[in-house]
């Protein structure tokens, strides 16, 4: 792979990592492993999560990997302008049960 192309894959997910909402888990707030990515999505979430979007399936939500994986520059900027912070204030706009937790069961 080009090392150009992994430099910008590196820059954009240390970016994305930075971002508001982006430093825990989208789903519960976890800080504990938040390096997966739903790229359907472009949040971030932790192990515990990330495994609950697996079980929905990638036509709902398709897990990758930060440290892991090699994620494609556009899905990559589909969590550059989404952010965990904007999609909850998305989702949660009308909601009327409580958001989850580290602590929530599965």
């Amino acid at each position: 792979m080009n090392q150009c192309y992994m430099e910008l894959q590196r820059s954009l997910v240390t970016f994305i990592r930075g971002l508001p909402g982006n430093d825990r888990c989208c789903d519960c707030g976890s800080q504990n492993d938040i390096t997966w990515l739903s790229t359907n999505f472009g949040i971030i979430v932790c192990i515990e999560c990330s495994g609950i979007h697996r079980e929905m399936g990638v036509h709902i939500s398709k897990i990758q990997s930060l440290t892991l994986d090699n994620i494609g520059t556009s899905q990559l900027l589909v969590a550059r302008y989404m952010t965990n912070e904007n999609f909850n204030k998305i989702m949660e706009a009308k909601a009327t049960t409580a958001k989850l937790n580290p602590k929530s069961t599965m």
